[in-house]
């Protein structure tokens, strides 16, 4: 109780000095005010009152009573305590490191994303570039095809004007024969029997009354070749003319069409799919050829007798036969009805090659 009551009493003493100490300040700040508004008046005006202040009498002292008024205590003014210094927890130390740690990753993504849109600029620069090349490509390769198509369209006009030219020329030959060349008459007896050849068949050319093999089969392998070579061409074209390799003295002209895929195809092997045929074909000599007569032909062990037991007697002979050719003809179909084969003929005008076409019709055995 003494030691509370002790320092109820230090504490009023202490309010009562910082209550004098805060009058004598207001006292000092208004002096100061007075003091500066006196030096700001005109000379004129502090002159006056310093002479009206020195020459107005004193005043005459009056005496008035006056009660004393009751003292009224002041209220306690607080005493404001220096703030004291703050001491960083270790919690506050943590955030700080957190906040920095945060700093640098977010300092480190900006970094990666500038660098993620540097390398996506720099790709849509590439794929620009490679949009504007795709895009010339395509024009020459449209230029590529435009000039195909005028080709195949002065091709076709071209192999319409040679089947004319090549129809008018048969009709002169055949004209031209019948007027001047004296007609031989084939006399032969024609067995009871005839087939359409869809089996093996071996062919043979006789021109000049000798005979020469044609390896109508192997020349066929070519073109299946061919195709297989040129089927990324044929896919963009509906129209290809080619030739094959020379084989025993003979290559194969062709033209390959492509050809519309009927219902039950689509069926059978979906959309999507290109067929490819063989149009028509013409067989022509290309040099020298290794050719029989009549006498050569017969003996045994000759190239017509071999390649007749190579294809066996199921085999369909068929034979090309030029006007000048008719006598060996005879004598060649004979020995193959003899041997037991089937045999086809296939006469030929004057200077017109082996041809053929899907169109054409097909050779009957006898």
């Amino acid at each position: 109780m003494s030691r509370k009551h002790h320092d109820d009493q230090e504490f009023g003493s202490d309010s009562f000095l910082d209550v004098l100490a805060n009058l004598v300040g207001i006292l000092i700040i208004l002096i100061v005010v007075v003091g500066v508004r006196v030096a700001k008046l005109p000379p004129s005006e502090r002159e006056l009152q310093a002479a009206g202040a020195a020459a107005a009498p004193a005043p005459a002292p009056v005496e008035v009573a006056v009660e004393p008024a009751p003292a009224t205590p002041l209220p306690p003014i607080p005493k404001f305590a220096p703030l004291p210094a703050i001491e960083p927890t270790e919690a506050m130390m943590t955030q700080a490191r957190q906040l920095k740690q945060q700093h640098e990753t977010l300092v480190s993504q900006v970094s990666s994303l500038d660098a993620q849109r540097q390398e996506l600029a720099q790709q849509q620069q590439r794929l620009e570039a490679e949009a504007a090349a795709l895009r010339k490509e395509m024009s020459q390769k449209a230029e590529v095809l435009q000039s195909e198509k005028s080709q195949l369209s002065t091709l076709e006009s071209d192999v319409s004007q040679l089947r004319s030219q090549v129809l008018a020329l048969q009709q002169q030959a055949e004209a031209i024969s019948a007027e001047e060349a004296p007609v031989e008459k084939l006399t032969h007896q024609l067995p009871p029997i005839g087939r359409v050849v869809t089996g093996d068949e071996v062919h043979f050319r006789l021109q000049n009354n000798r005979v020469s093999r044609v390896p109508v089969a192997a020349l066929a392998k070519e073109v299946q070749l061919e195709i297989q070579r040129r089927k990324e061409v044929l896919l963009n074209r509906s129209f290809f003319q080619g030739a094959t390799r020379p084989i025993e003295g003979y290559l194969m002209e062709f033209v390959l069409q492509r050809q519309e895929m009927s219902l039950q195809d689509e069926l059978r092997y979906g959309r999507g799919i290109v067929r490819v045929g063989v149009s028509g074909w013409v067989i022509r000599p290309t040099g020298p050829l290794f050719t029989e007569t009549e006498d050569e032909a017969m003996r045994p062990g000759s190239t017509f007798q071999q390649s007749l037991a190579a294809h066996g007697p199921t085999a369909t002979v068929t034979f090309w036969v030029y006007p000048d050719s008719f006598d060996i003809h005879q004598k060649l179909k004979a020995f193959a009805h003899d041997a037991g084969y089937w045999v086809a003929s296939r006469p030929l005008p004057t200077g017109v090659p082996i041809a053929g076409s899907p169109q054409g019709s097909k050779s009957v055995a006898q």
